[in-house]
């Protein structure tokens, strides 16, 4: 996992609002007023809150003090109540939250227990997967050879007994939507 200590979180939120129609993946996350959104790899939280917005509760993992104090800081200035930030290493947690969906925001390739995961929330809750990932082809983003294709993520979720719903792209990244099969 890639160390974000020095992480600019204000600068990437202000990139993803450029990069990303942050409303469009709101509405391809198809999230109900009963949703329980685990937010993995949450940083500063800019998802999360988003979700707040839309469902009954977010948990925010994220081990960076520095993002999860931004957070903290949106949560108060905005009177958001229904997230639950979580600083554990996920890839040291063997259990989570009862959850509807998950979702990864440019964060799934940096994990090198992203099998793990699907296999754990698979056998608990089976939620859905909402994942963001940079495309192979992108200008920007991390290093070209840490990035997961489209082709192979669904290869992933496919061994853990997963069918893709639907997708979408960006000029930078694209968004694929998992269910149970």
């Amino acid at each position: 996992m890639h160390n974000h200590g020095g992480f600019d979180y204000e600068r990437m939120d202000e990139m993803r609002s450029k990069s990303i129609d942050v409303e469009r993946i709101v509405d391809f996350a198809e999230l109900k007023a009963d949703d329980v959104i685990c937010d993995m790899g949450s940083g500063s939280g800019f998802y999360s809150l988003l979700f707040a917005r839309k469902c009954k509760h977010v948990y925010a993992f994220e081990w960076n003090t520095k993002g999860n104090e931004i957070l903290e800081r949106k949560m108060r200035e905005n009177g958001v109540k229904n997230i639950t930030i979580n600083r554990e290493n996920i890839c040291r947690t063997s259990s989570f939250p009862e959850c509807t969906k998950v979702f990864f925001s440019n964060s799934f390739h940096d994990f090198d227990c992203r099998e793990d995961l699907v296999e754990i929330f698979r056998n608990e809750t089976k939620p859905d997967f909402i994942l963001i990932e940079f495309r192979k082809d992108a200008k920007m983003g991390p290093p070209v050879e840490i990035r997961i294709s489209e082709e192979k993520l669904e290869e992933i979720f496919s061994r853990h007994g997963y069918a893709m719903k639907k997708r979408i792209e960006f000029e930078t990244n694209y968004v694929s939507y998992f269910t149970p099969s």
